[in-house]
């Protein structure tokens, strides 16, 4: 998934990922309006990647153990 896939692997995450719109994969949208909405916010940068530092990244890996433990 995104958080295990992209987050800790990669130590970046979307910020600003518009409101109202699923968070999915754009190949997993269901209309175009939602492909367009996610384009202009990455276009505008409302929504961009963020690099985390060493220490979100480390509360982030502790927050999914926790959750998976659960």
């Amino acid at each position: 998934n995104y958080d295990k896939s992209i987050v800790l692997v990669y130590g970046i995450k979307l910020d600003g990922w518009p409101v109202g719109l699923p968070f999915l994969a754009p190949s997993h949208m269901h209309t175009v309006v939602e492909v367009r909405t996610l384009r202009d916010a990455l276009k505008t940068g409302t929504c961009q990647w963020k690099k985390l530092t060493r220490r979100e990244l480390e509360d982030f890996r502790e927050d999914i153990r926790k959750h998976e433990e659960a």
